[in-house]
Protein backbone atom coordinates (compact mmCIF):
# COMPACT_ATOMS: atom_id res chain seq x y z
CA UNK A 1 0.00 0.00 0.00
CA UNK A 2 0.83 3.28 -0.73
CA UNK A 3 0.25 6.45 0.76
CA UNK A 4 -2.56 8.41 -0.92
CA UNK A 5 -1.76 12.12 0.07
CA UNK A 6 -0.14 13.74 -2.56
CA UNK A 7 -0.53 17.28 -1.31
CA UNK A 8 -1.51 19.13 1.79
CA UNK A 9 -2.88 22.67 1.47
CA UNK A 10 -3.24 24.21 4.85
CA UNK A 11 -5.50 27.01 3.54
CA UNK A 12 -6.82 30.50 5.48
CA UNK A 13 -10.50 29.83 5.29
CA UNK A 14 -12.72 26.90 6.02
CA UNK A 15 -13.59 25.67 2.08
CA UNK A 16 -16.33 23.18 4.04
CA UNK A 17 -16.21 20.19 2.19
CA UNK A 18 -18.20 17.55 1.98
CA UNK A 19 -15.59 14.52 2.52
CA UNK A 20 -13.54 14.58 5.74
CA UNK A 21 -10.18 13.78 6.69
CA UNK A 22 -7.78 12.77 9.57
CA UNK A 23 -8.51 13.85 12.77
CA UNK A 24 -11.78 15.47 11.74
CA UNK A 25 -13.15 12.03 10.20
CA UNK A 26 -11.69 10.06 13.30
CA UNK A 27 -13.47 12.45 15.83
CA UNK A 28 -16.78 12.04 13.83
CA UNK A 29 -16.96 8.59 14.29
CA UNK A 30 -15.50 8.28 17.86
CA UNK A 31 -14.77 9.92 20.76
CA UNK A 32 -11.82 11.87 20.03
CA UNK A 33 -11.27 15.90 19.60
CA UNK A 34 -11.19 17.30 16.76
CA UNK A 35 -8.49 19.61 15.91
CA UNK A 36 -9.29 23.25 15.84
CA UNK A 37 -9.69 23.67 12.56
CA UNK A 38 -11.09 20.87 10.24
CA UNK A 39 -9.23 18.45 8.07
CA UNK A 40 -10.87 17.83 5.05
CA UNK A 41 -10.16 15.39 1.85
CA UNK A 42 -10.51 16.11 -2.02
CA UNK A 43 -9.39 13.20 -5.02
CA UNK A 44 -6.79 14.81 -7.50
CA UNK A 45 -9.50 14.80 -10.19
CA UNK A 46 -11.03 17.52 -8.42
CA UNK A 47 -8.84 19.92 -7.41
CA UNK A 48 -8.96 21.78 -10.27
CA UNK A 49 -12.41 22.36 -10.37
CA UNK A 50 -12.37 22.98 -6.70
CA UNK A 51 -10.13 26.10 -6.83
CA UNK A 52 -7.97 25.25 -3.39
CA UNK A 53 -4.72 25.89 -5.11
CA UNK A 54 -5.51 29.21 -5.83
CA UNK A 55 -6.75 30.42 -2.46
CA UNK A 56 -4.59 31.76 -0.27
CA UNK A 57 -2.48 29.45 2.15
CA UNK A 58 -1.51 30.14 5.66
CA UNK A 59 2.09 31.78 6.26
CA UNK A 60 4.08 30.86 9.22
CA UNK A 61 2.57 31.91 12.67
CA UNK A 62 -1.07 32.64 11.59
CA UNK A 63 -3.70 30.61 12.57
CA UNK A 64 -4.88 27.78 10.33
CA UNK A 65 -8.88 27.32 8.74
CA UNK A 66 -8.75 24.11 7.51
CA UNK A 67 -6.37 21.52 6.29
CA UNK A 68 -7.00 19.83 3.03
CA UNK A 69 -5.51 16.91 1.76
CA UNK A 70 -5.10 15.90 -2.22
CA UNK A 71 -5.67 12.59 -2.23
CA UNK A 72 -4.54 9.81 -5.25
CA UNK A 73 -7.98 7.66 -4.54
CA UNK A 74 -10.63 8.29 -1.33
CA UNK A 75 -12.30 5.14 -0.44
CA UNK A 76 -15.37 5.79 1.24
CA UNK A 77 -16.95 2.28 2.39
CA UNK A 78 -16.95 3.09 6.29
CA UNK A 79 -20.44 5.18 5.38
CA UNK A 80 -21.79 1.20 3.56
CA UNK A 81 -19.83 -0.60 6.55
CA UNK A 82 -21.99 1.27 9.44
CA UNK A 83 -25.32 1.98 7.14
CA UNK A 84 -24.62 5.64 8.21
CA UNK A 85 -26.93 8.12 6.10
Amino acid sequence: MRNPVIKVFELKEDVKLPVKAGISALSEYSMLADNNYPTYAIEKKGIASSGIRDMKQVGRGEDTGCRVFELGYIIDKIKKMFRIP
